[in-house]
């Protein structure tokens, strides 16, 4: 009698356990009712719908019933319909399990519908965590999935930026490559230019001594013009050296005949001493006068005439044609000298325009592939961390769908193992009454 009290007591303790709001006690159990029954299986199926419909997502119509029955046979019509869950343990309900109920075959309905219950509740809160960690993993997986795009597109980024980087390389080398082309090409001009200056620089030598020569010249007919104007007498003085002449032969003349008057003679040979003491600074010895000295006194007199005409033309013109030749030719050089000079200097200043711009376009080149390859080693960096990320993100997917496949699989085997316990329970105790 202990023992029964002590199971009734059991059965009363598991039922306040899953339904707190539900009036048993020991004696309804020892002393059964309809009343009792119907309120127990009405609980016990509206508990079942409940779960059933959380767990399938609609009402199921097995626990559907006609409402043109009273409700005992609602209660046992849908009871009916669950007779499958009784076939392990060798139990069929019936209509007097519900009008008129048996202690025996109360509590063992009881405790079938009890561990059902409980097995609905153990796979109910097993989905439930199910689906949070579903849920979890679903946002998880969007998480994910977000920064598996953000680092895709900082990925496009840095591929574009790298791919920017690398155009502006080359660009840059291209521009490198042509400003050492056109250095070259300045180098190579510069040498064709100092090669004319040299050839220029060789003329101007050349014309500098033909200046020189044209100079000497110059000075070599200067003063033999000079010697024969100091050689040469005026005509006055010829004709003085001819009246001369004439007066000496006279002379002759007279003393070689007999009525000379040597009183006369004498007065005229002083006159003519007198004259001869005047003229003999400046007029050779009449005795060195010869033919000869004469005729080249006269071939001198038609030279300085050619040399008075030469000089009044050249005093006219202001200038002979020989000097006149030797200012032109000093006029072309100093002018040649001066755009060489200019060329020079223009020269110079574009060959260190064009270095400046060398250090300068070398000093940016540099400078930017030592910015390029700091940006490229970053960007290295970044996408190899980015890479290590996605890596991680895969191997954590892995994980979480092994989990849940681990997880999926523990319950199914859980529930196998809980419904061969219970069926098992069930054959135990239908086979213990």
């Amino acid at each position: 009698m202990s023992k029964i009290k002590t199971e009734a007591d059991a059965l009363v303790d598991l039922i306040k356990i899953l339904w707190p709001q539900f009036q048993i006690t020991r004696d309804n159990i020892l002393h059964p009712t309809s009343d009792l029954a119907v309120r127990f299986y009405t609980e016990f199926i509206t508990h079942c719908q409940e779960r059933l419909h959380l767990l399938v997502g609609s009402s199921l119509r097995i626990m559907e019933s006609s409402t043109d029955l009273d409700i005992e046979e609602r209660v046992f019509q849908m009871m009916s319909k669950m007779s499958n869950l009784f076939e392990k343990a060798e139990m069929t309900f019936l209509l007097g399990d519900i009008y008129e109920p048996t202690v025996v075959r109360n509590k063992t309905f009881f405790r079938i519908c009890i561990h059902i219950v409980q097995y609905y509740d153990h796979i109910h809160d097993e989905v439930e965590r199910l689906g949070h960690d579903i849920f979890k993993m679903k946002e998880d997986g969007s998480r994910l999935k977000e920064q598996l795009e953000h680092l895709l597109v900082n990925i496009n980024e840095t591929v574009t930026r790298k791919s920017d980087l690398f155009m502006t390389v080359q660009k840059l080398s291209n521009d490198l490559k042509s400003a050492k082309e056109a250095h070259d090409d300045n180098i190579e001009t510069n040498l064709q230019k100092r090669s004319i200056l040299v050839d220029k620089r060789k003329q101007i030598e050349m014309l500098k001594c033909e200046l020189q020569k044209v100079e000497y010249d110059l000075v070599v007919l200067e003063r033999q013009e000079q010697e024969l104007k100091e050689q040469t007498i005026t005509e006055e003085e010829h004709k003085n050296l001819l009246q001369m002449l004439d007066n000496l032969e006279n002379e002759i003349k007279m003393l070689g005949s007999d009525d000379v008057h040597m009183t006369d003679f004498l007065m005229q040979d002083n006159d003519v001493l007198r004259h001869y003491e005047m003229c003999n600074k400046w007029v050779p010895d009449v005795s060195d006068f010869i033919i000869g000295n004469i005729e080249q006194v006269i071939e001198l007199e038609d030279k300085l005439y050619d040399l008075q005409l030469t000089t009044e033309t050249m005093l006219n013109t202001k200038c002979s044609p020989t000097r006149q030749f030797v200012l032109q030719r000093k006029k072309q050089l100093e002018e040649i000298i001066e755009r060489l000079s200019y060329s020079q200097a223009q020269l110079d200043l574009q060959q260190k325009k064009i270095s400046r711009e060398k250090e300068n376009l070398l000093s940016q080149v540099r400078q930017f592939k030592d910015d390029s390859v700091g940006i490229v080693s970053r960007l290295n960096a970044s996408i190899s961390e980015y890479n290590e990320k996605i890596y991680i993100l895969n191997i954590k997917i892995e994980r979480m769908k092994k989990a849940f496949q681990d997880e999926y699989e523990r319950v199914g085997n859980a529930e196998k193992q809980v419904m061969d316990k219970f069926f098992d329970w069930l054959e135990e105790h239908g086979n213990s009454q």
